[in-house]
């Protein structure tokens, strides 16, 4: 994350309005909203396929783990595998100061309504408030 950061900083100046949509980790706790077998099914002109997710954790590593296989009739399954790093929310603000943004506001859902934080995702917007020449 702190590269991702790094070039997000490189490319913004100050009152840049940085918009982020990642796992939320305080949303895979107890009491969240982890699931750990997701079906899925993608049924449109062009193709039909099925899918099931197997996700797991590595909680050391905060990382969230997910295996999924893809059916598609008249061909054999398809599997695909990717580990996605999980941020609590205070972690993503900390880190994003560490980069001279300034936490404008933060929430686990599209609706942008004030709650707990414990859904699956975290938008965050945080402004720009440092120049680069600041920084050096």
């Amino acid at each position: 994350m702190a590269k991702t950061l790094d070039t997000f900083a490189a490319h913004a100046h100050v009152g840049t309005l940085l918009i982020l949509d990642i796992n939320n980790a305080a949303g895979y706790l107890g009491g969240g909203t982890f699931q750990e077998r997701i079906e899925s099914k993608v049924d449109v002109p062009e193709l039909t396929a099925t899918a099931i997710a197997i996700n797991s954790f590595d909680r050391r590593k905060q990382l969230l783990i997910r295996k999924r296989t893809w059916t598609i009739p008249g061909r054999p399954p398809v599997e695909d595998f990717c580990k996605y790093r999980l941020f609590f929310p205070a972690e993503l603000e900390h880190l994003l100061g560490e980069k001279g943004f300034k936490v404008a506001g933060m929430f686990d859902n599209k609706e942008l309504n004030e709650t707990d934080l414990s859904g699956n995702r975290l938008y965050g917007a945080a402004l720009r408030i440092i120049s680069r020449n600041e920084e050096a």
